[in-house]
């Protein structure tokens, strides 16, 4: 019995080791604290190696605290660092501090580091109609989250995780909304288009870094919450909308699942649009 015991550990173990298929890897998420983010951080812990890093950005601690504790949960060989910053508001110098940061308190140099993973999932929109968009700050603040931190992020990450490391990639959490407009979502389909552009030129510009972005499709989250209430529907009601025209609602895990296959996969063409349905 004692043998049974002993022998189920050690292929769990086995079978879990196997499951690594990242290696040493650096993996920066944002808005990691909740939702897609957080079930990200999940799946990806799974394939994490020795010495691996995890960095979560959000701007709610204890939603990243839960993060780290579910993440150590999977693997306590990670290493999890999560920081509350606004992303909104921080300045030049935090993007890169937060970075060089990390490596210093987890006491792990780039040198180490097999594979630089970036993931921009962080994202705020509020609810209106176009023509009733009329406060300068507001939209400028849209902007800057949702569109200007992830372009000064890129750099910094960049000029962190230069072309010594062996593989880079940089994933952008897109939409279906960024190809098909949504009432009272007029800068939200904008701002994801302009992204899908932005991302698609990167890869274009530097062929080195393997560049997605990824379409989760229909997910229940919040976000989705405010779809459906603004359009009158019933959670049921937009449910069912979404499976009539086949892009069925998935749950933030399956979705998070299925974009570690396409990473793992890595067959996307750099700077692809690609859905959860694994559909360009």
């Amino acid at each position: 019995m004692f043998y049974c015991v002993v022998y189920k550990e050690r292929l769990n173990l086995f079978r879990h080791l196997l499951n690594m298929s990242w290696g040493s890897t650096f993996c920066l998420i944002t808005g990691a604290s909740r939702g897609i983010g957080q079930a990200i951080a999940v799946e990806l812990s799974k394939k994490l190696g020795e010495g691996s890093v995890l960095l979560l950005l959000a701007r709610t601690q204890s939603g990243l605290d839960e993060t780290k504790k579910l993440v150590e949960e999977i693997n306590n060989r990670v290493q999890v660092h999560p920081v509350a910053i606004d992303l909104q508001k921080a300045a030049i110098q935090e993007y890169k501090s937060v970075i060089v940061d990390s490596l210093k308190n987890v006491k792990v140099s780039t040198s180490t580091i097999q594979r630089a993973t970036l993931i921009h999932n962080v994202g705020g929109f509020e609810a209106k109609l176009a023509l009733k968009l009329d406060n300068a700050s507001a939209l400028q603040n849209d902007l800057n989250l949702n569109f200007v931190s992830p372009i000064l992020l890129n750099t910094q990450f960049c000029n962190i995780f230069n072309e010594t490391t062996k593989k880079r990639t940089i994933v952008q959490i897109s939409s279906g909304a960024s190809k098909v407009p949504v009432p009272n979502f007029s800068i939200y389909c904008s701002i994801k288009a302009a992204r899908n552009h932005f991302f698609h030129t990167l890869a274009m510009e530097e062929p080195s870094i393997r560049v997605l972005s990824y379409n989760p499709g229909p997910v229940d989250t919040n976000l989705f919450h405010s779809f459906y209430t603004e359009s009158g529907d019933t959670k049921e009601e937009a449910y069912k909308k979404f499976e009539d025209v086949g892009f069925p609602v998935t749950q933030p895990s399956e979705s998070a699942a299925v974009l570690l296959e396409i990473l793992d996969k890595d067959e996307f063409e750099s700077g692809a649009f690609v859905n959860v349905y694994k559909r360009k």
